[in-house]
C-alpha cells in the first residue's frame, strides 16, 4: 500500500569544508521535501531566496558541537545563526537538492 505524504522528510549528511582542513566537518540535516510547485517560489539565485528556502525545508540539524566539543541541541536561533554563515548555507542547499534529485532517480 502506498501512503500519500505530500511533505516527506529525509535526513542526509552535510559536509562543510573549513579553511585548510583536509577533511570536511559534517553534521546531519533533516529536511522536508517540498512539492515542485512550492519549490519554484524560491529564488535560490539570491541569498534571501536561499535562506527563505532553507528556513522552510530544515526540520532539524543534528551532530553539532560548540567550540568546546559539547553537543548543541537544535533550535530556530541556531538554525538562523548557521544560515547567516555562507560556508554553511551553501552546503545545506546543495545537500537538499542533491538528495531530492537522488530520491527522484530512485522512484
Amino acid at each position: 500500500m502506498f501512503v500519500i505524504d505530500t511533505h516527506p522528510k529525509f535526513t542526509t549528511t552535510v559536509a562543510v569544508q573549513l579553511g585548510d582542513a583536509t577533511e570536511p566537518s559534517t553534521f546531519q540535516a533533516t529536511f522536508v521535501a517540498l512539492p515542485a510547485e512550492e519549490l519554484k517560489s524560491f529564488d535560490t539565485a539570491t541569498e534571501e531566496g536561499t535562506e527563505a528556502l532553507l528556513v522552510r525545508v530544515i526540520d532539524t540539524l543534528d551532530d553539532l558541537v560548540d567550540e568546546e566539543g559539547k553537543a548543541v541541541s537544535y533550535t530556530v536561533d541556531l538554525r538562523d545563526t548557521l544560515l547567516g554563515l555562507p560556508w554553511v548555507r551553501q552546503p545545506l542547499v546543495r545537500a537538499y537538492f542533491t538528495e531530492l534529485a537522488r530520491a527522484r532517480l530512485g522512484n
